[in-house]
């Protein structure tokens, strides 16, 4: 008769599945438990630790889209800020009037995104 034991340590991809979320999401946040080295590709996890990280670090669904927007709109900011800072920029845009909105769209979108990681901030 084998007893049904519960098992204590999981691999990325397992804890994924089973928390329903993406294995970077847990491999990238730098307070995740750490692993448990077997070998050179193989870490497994303690399901204790994981379950404490994850009741410590509850987020509600409409937080969740708050950070995914802000995810996103970091990348554009980014993206648009490297346009405007390359010595093309005034190449692409020969404009000077829509070199200014764009500007001006960089300067509110990075207040947008303060707005946003505030309100990630007041979530903790």
């Amino acid at each position: 008769m084998q007893l049904n034991t519960i098992q204590k340590y999981y691999s990325l991809d397992e804890l994924a599945l089973m928390l329903g979320c993406s294995k970077n999401t847990l491999r990238y946040n730098p307070k995740f438990p750490k692993g448990i080295q077997l070998s050179k590709r193989r870490t497994v996890y303690d399901i204790t630790e994981v379950k404490a990280y994850l009741e410590s670090n509850r987020v509600k669904p409409s937080q969740r889209l708050v950070i995914a927007e802000r995810d996103e709109l970091s990348g554009k900011l980014a993206k648009l800020t490297e346009f405007i800072n390359s010595e093309r920029f005034t190449e692409i845009v020969p404009d000077e009037r829509e070199r200014d909105r764009l500007i001006l769209q960089k300067s509110i979108m990075t207040a947008y995104l303060d707005v946003l990681n505030h309100r990630i901030d007041a979530f903790k």
